[in-house]
Protein backbone atom coordinates (compact mmCIF):
# COMPACT_ATOMS: atom_id res chain seq x y z
CA UNK A 1 0.00 0.00 0.00
CA UNK A 2 2.92 2.42 0.97
CA UNK A 3 4.38 1.87 -2.75
CA UNK A 4 1.20 2.43 -4.26
CA UNK A 5 0.69 6.33 -2.42
CA UNK A 6 4.46 6.77 -3.04
CA UNK A 7 3.65 6.43 -6.64
CA UNK A 8 0.52 8.16 -6.47
CA UNK A 9 1.97 10.78 -4.87
CA UNK A 10 4.84 11.66 -7.44
CA UNK A 11 2.29 11.03 -10.21
CA UNK A 12 0.50 14.49 -8.60
CA UNK A 13 3.82 15.99 -8.33
CA UNK A 14 4.67 16.03 -11.61
CA UNK A 15 1.35 16.51 -12.97
CA UNK A 16 1.15 19.70 -10.36
CA UNK A 17 4.90 21.51 -11.96
CA UNK A 18 3.58 20.45 -15.92
CA UNK A 19 0.49 22.68 -14.73
CA UNK A 20 2.27 25.14 -13.46
CA UNK A 21 4.75 25.06 -16.23
CA UNK A 22 1.47 25.67 -18.82
CA UNK A 23 0.39 28.38 -16.55
CA UNK A 24 3.00 30.06 -16.89
CA UNK A 25 3.85 29.88 -20.75
CA UNK A 26 -0.08 30.42 -21.73
CA UNK A 27 0.07 33.42 -19.57
CA UNK A 28 3.52 34.96 -21.37
CA UNK A 29 2.19 33.79 -24.91
CA UNK A 30 -1.56 35.24 -24.57
CA UNK A 31 -0.64 39.09 -24.32
CA UNK A 32 -0.13 41.45 -26.67
CA UNK A 33 3.36 40.69 -28.43
CA UNK A 34 5.02 42.91 -31.38
CA UNK A 35 7.57 42.12 -34.11
CA UNK A 36 9.29 44.78 -35.32
CA UNK A 37 11.09 45.36 -38.89
CA UNK A 38 13.37 47.40 -40.34
CA UNK A 39 13.82 47.80 -44.24
CA UNK A 40 14.95 50.36 -46.90
CA UNK A 41 12.90 51.50 -49.65
CA UNK A 42 12.18 54.26 -52.32
CA UNK A 43 8.97 56.02 -52.57
CA UNK A 44 7.13 57.65 -55.53
CA UNK A 45 4.09 59.19 -56.68
CA UNK A 46 1.27 56.48 -55.34
CA UNK A 47 3.96 54.61 -52.71
CA UNK A 48 6.76 52.62 -51.68
CA UNK A 49 8.99 49.77 -53.19
CA UNK A 50 10.75 47.42 -50.40
CA UNK A 51 13.98 46.69 -51.15
CA UNK A 52 14.31 43.91 -48.50
CA UNK A 53 17.99 45.33 -47.99
CA UNK A 54 19.25 46.86 -45.05
CA UNK A 55 22.11 49.23 -46.57
CA UNK A 56 20.98 52.51 -47.72
CA UNK A 57 23.84 52.57 -50.77
CA UNK A 58 21.70 49.48 -52.48
CA UNK A 59 22.17 49.76 -56.06
CA UNK A 60 18.62 48.74 -56.15
CA UNK A 61 17.81 52.30 -55.28
CA UNK A 62 19.31 53.87 -58.07
CA UNK A 63 17.14 51.33 -60.44
CA UNK A 64 14.06 52.23 -58.63
CA UNK A 65 15.18 56.15 -58.40
CA UNK A 66 15.09 55.77 -62.61
CA UNK A 67 11.54 53.71 -62.38
CA UNK A 68 9.32 56.39 -60.76
CA UNK A 69 10.40 55.52 -57.25
CA UNK A 70 13.24 58.61 -56.53
CA UNK A 71 13.20 59.10 -52.68
CA UNK A 72 14.97 56.49 -50.79
CA UNK A 73 13.39 55.54 -47.50
CA UNK A 74 13.82 53.55 -44.22
CA UNK A 75 10.38 51.71 -43.19
CA UNK A 76 9.84 50.87 -39.90
CA UNK A 77 6.65 47.99 -39.93
CA UNK A 78 5.20 46.73 -36.60
CA UNK A 79 3.02 43.58 -36.31
CA UNK A 80 0.77 42.63 -33.39
CA UNK A 81 1.98 38.99 -33.41
CA UNK A 82 -0.05 37.77 -29.99
CA UNK A 83 -3.40 37.51 -29.06
CA UNK A 84 -4.35 40.91 -27.08
CA UNK A 85 -4.52 44.44 -28.88
CA UNK A 86 -1.14 46.60 -27.84
CA UNK A 87 -0.82 50.61 -29.03
CA UNK A 88 2.39 52.08 -30.44
CA UNK A 89 2.77 55.17 -29.15
CA UNK A 90 5.55 56.19 -30.62
CA UNK A 91 8.85 54.92 -32.88
CA UNK A 92 12.24 55.99 -33.30
CA UNK A 93 15.48 55.02 -34.93
CA UNK A 94 18.42 54.72 -32.59
CA UNK A 95 22.02 54.77 -33.09
CA UNK A 96 24.67 53.76 -30.39
CA UNK A 97 22.78 55.83 -27.63
CA UNK A 98 20.98 58.45 -29.92
CA UNK A 99 18.10 58.30 -30.96
CA UNK A 100 16.21 59.98 -33.53
CA UNK A 101 12.04 60.36 -33.25
CA UNK A 102 10.56 61.61 -36.19
CA UNK A 103 8.31 64.30 -36.22
CA UNK A 104 7.05 65.75 -39.56
CA UNK A 105 8.96 63.40 -41.53
CA UNK A 106 7.15 60.83 -40.71
CA UNK A 107 4.70 58.92 -43.24
CA UNK A 108 2.24 56.62 -42.27
CA UNK A 109 -0.73 56.00 -39.64
CA UNK A 110 -1.11 58.74 -36.54
CA UNK A 111 0.17 57.65 -33.30
CA UNK A 112 -1.41 56.27 -31.19
CA UNK A 113 -2.43 53.55 -32.88
CA UNK A 114 -4.01 50.66 -32.07
CA UNK A 115 -2.83 47.39 -33.22
CA UNK A 116 -5.48 44.40 -33.15
CA UNK A 117 -4.65 40.39 -33.47
CA UNK A 118 -2.50 40.17 -36.17
CA UNK A 119 -2.87 43.78 -37.50
CA UNK A 120 0.51 45.52 -38.67
CA UNK A 121 1.22 49.24 -39.20
CA UNK A 122 3.73 50.91 -41.25
CA UNK A 123 5.72 54.05 -41.09
CA UNK A 124 8.14 55.59 -43.38
CA UNK A 125 10.80 58.31 -43.03
CA UNK A 126 13.17 59.66 -45.67
CA UNK A 127 16.35 57.76 -45.57
CA UNK A 128 18.53 61.03 -45.71
CA UNK A 129 17.25 60.94 -42.19
CA UNK A 130 18.36 57.65 -40.74
CA UNK A 131 21.59 58.65 -42.53
CA UNK A 132 22.22 61.85 -40.73
CA UNK A 133 21.81 59.82 -37.75
CA UNK A 134 23.96 57.75 -38.66
CA UNK A 135 27.02 60.37 -39.39
CA UNK A 136 26.41 62.37 -36.40
CA UNK A 137 26.40 59.15 -34.12
CA UNK A 138 29.43 58.02 -36.23
CA UNK A 139 30.86 61.92 -35.63
CA UNK A 140 29.97 62.31 -32.03
CA UNK A 141 31.05 58.65 -30.79
CA UNK A 142 33.92 58.37 -32.41
CA UNK A 143 33.23 55.12 -34.45
CA UNK A 144 30.67 53.69 -36.90
CA UNK A 145 27.28 53.01 -36.17
CA UNK A 146 24.43 51.34 -37.66
CA UNK A 147 20.47 51.82 -36.92
CA UNK A 148 17.91 49.78 -35.62
CA UNK A 149 14.09 50.44 -35.00
CA UNK A 150 12.22 50.75 -31.61
CA UNK A 151 8.86 51.02 -31.05
CA UNK A 152 7.49 52.14 -27.80
CA UNK A 153 3.99 50.31 -26.72
CA UNK A 154 1.39 52.34 -24.18
CA UNK A 155 2.43 49.74 -21.31
CA UNK A 156 5.85 51.10 -21.43
CA UNK A 157 7.61 47.72 -23.09
CA UNK A 158 10.07 48.71 -26.16
CA UNK A 159 10.32 46.67 -28.94
CA UNK A 160 13.58 46.64 -30.73
CA UNK A 161 13.66 45.62 -34.15
CA UNK A 162 16.21 42.73 -35.33
CA UNK A 163 17.33 44.07 -38.42
CA UNK A 164 19.68 46.94 -38.67
CA UNK A 165 20.64 49.30 -41.32
CA UNK A 166 23.51 50.57 -42.78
Amino acid sequence: MTVAAFIVGVLGLVLGVLNFTWNIANYLLTGGRVKVQLQVGARGAGGAVITGSQRMDDPQLKKLAEQGFPEPVVIVSATNVGRQPVTVVKWSLRSGKVSFQPVGDAIGPSLPKRLDAGEQATWALPAIRAHGLMYATSETLGSRYRAHAEVFLADQRVIRSSEEIS
